[in-house]
């Protein structure tokens, strides 16, 4: 069974150099689209290790929590910036986690 909730998944943005551009990151699926489409390498160790992680997060054999850890690890490897969000009052809302970060 794949997960690709964003149960456990704290939102982080990854800032992406040759785009130049922000990704918002908020879930497993959101984590291993980043590090297979957006990565700026695919050959260092800890970007290996967070792509198995994420995939192995998303067959509910890891949690979210070690997906994201191995996704920060792999963005230090690879010299990306992350910001990591944090929701304010006026974000969180009666609908649900999945809504408290707008778009």
């Amino acid at each position: 069974m794949i997960q690709q909730n964003r149960a456990g998944f704290e939102p982080l943005v990854l800032v992406v150099p040759g785009e130049q551009t922000y990704r918002r990151v908020a879930s497993l699926r959101q984590a291993a689209e980043a590090l297979l489409i957006a990565w700026p390498s695919d050959d260092g160790e800890e970007y290996m290790d967070a792509v198995k992680t994420c995939f192995d997060a998303m067959q509910g054999k890891l949690t979210a929590v070690e997906a994201r850890a191995a996704f920060v690890r792999a963005a230090v490897e690879a010299g990306l910036p992350i910001i990591a969000m944090v929701a304010s009052a006026g974000e969180i809302d009666s609908r649900g986690p999945e809504r408290r970060f707008r778009r």
